[in-house]
């Protein structure tokens, strides 16, 4: 009986983590997903995790990068805090590689899929 409990939770969680992923872009070979629920505000800067889930391997042994982002609303810019890429589509598989180093401050393209993130996090429309 305690198995079939814990079978039942873990699938609601794993239904519950899943769902937070909202899909911003898609095009013929990637998709980009954010997790609204991670957003995190300090003054004017958000953090959330985003994902990148590919079709088709790069090259470089990955299907898809999470990542969690750091947006600077009012100066229109973002930079890397970590990220993890993997195996499989949707974070899923082995983890290939991941990092910690926090990358410097860039200024946010407009119309690209960054803009779509800085816009997701930052509330804008």
């Amino acid at each position: 009986m305690c198995k079939v409990i814990l079978m039942l939770l873990l699938g609601i969680v794993s239904n519950s983590a899943m769902a937070a992923w909202t899909q911003l872009v898609q095009n013929g070979t990637d998709t980009v997903y954010a997790d609204i629920s991670t957003i995190s505000k300090t003054g004017n800067n958000v953090k959330m995790w985003d994902l990148l889930s590919m079709k088709k391997n790069t090259g470089d042994n990955y299907l898809s990068l999470r990542s969690l982002q750091e947006f600077d609303c009012k100066e229109h810019k973002n930079r890397i805090i970590s990220y993890s890429t993997y195996s499989g589509n949707m974070g899923n598989g082995n983890m290939v590689k991941s990092s910690n180093r926090v990358h410097e401050w860039l200024p946010v393209r407009s119309g690209g899929v960054t803009e779509k993130l800085w816009n997701t996090a930052c509330g804008k429309k």
